[in-house]
């Protein structure tokens, strides 16, 4: 809760200092797990998981071609995926380890509270419609209570899109992956486990300047 009062003092502080639009997104998330145990040819079955992200943010520092992007929000991570056996297993019963070489399967279904800054770059066209592209840090703080999980999820945020300005009012639409740097799991008993997560945001914002 400490944590999250002071973001948004800092969110607060930017507004008043340096923001120039303000804005809100939501769309879809898209996120699938990539899950090593070792380091035989294990086949990946996955399943997505698909949740509704919702941010707040800024962006500020506007230049021609260039601005920087802050927002917070939440973001739910996760999926299923299966781990066939390896085919050259000639036997069942063969060990690695206290582990059998047979399938195997975890799932997670996970809230972040996320925050990225970005550096976006754009290239503004006639008619106030504008396409950029972002590249920034983020870190994304785990909202459930699983002691099998690291707290923080940390790593960059690729994105790009479209926005339209219609007077004070900005709408548009962006596209981000996030890249995770860290295992999700504390510890490697149960292997690296790390998500490939997925957003398709509509933009709606305030030009405050």
């Amino acid at each position: 809760m400490k944590r999250l009062k002071f973001l948004s003092a800092a969110i607060l502080i930017c507004t008043f200092l340096f923001g120039q639009t303000i804005k809100i997104q939501t769309g879809v998330s898209v996120s699938n797990l990539d899950w090593q145990v070792s380091s035989l040819d294990w086949k990946h079955e996955n399943k997505n998981l698909v949740g509704i992200p919702i941010s707040i943010g800024l962006d500020y520092f506007q230049k021609k071609h260039f601005s920087l992007s802050s927002n917070l929000g939440l973001l739910k991570k996760g999926g299923t995926v299966t781990l066939k056996a390896p085919q050259q297993v000639p036997t069942p019963g063969i060990t690695i380890g206290d582990e059998y070489l047979s399938d195997q399967k975890t799932g997670a279904n996970l809230d972040y509270l996320s925050l990225n800054t970005t550096c976006d770059f754009s290239y503004p066209f006639k008619n106030d419609i504008t396409p950029f592209i972002g590249l920034g840090p983020r870190i994304d703080l785990l909202l459930d209570n699983v002691d099998i999980y690291n707290k923080y999820s940390y790593g960059l945020l690729f994105g790009g899109g479209l926005k339209y300005n219609i007077k004070k009012i900005q709408v548009g639409i962006r596209f981000d992956y996030y890249l995770n740097f860290n295992n999700m799991y504390k510890t490697e008993q149960y292997g690296t486990l790390r998500d490939k997560t997925f957003t398709t945001n509509l933009i709606i914002g305030y030009r405050l300047k």
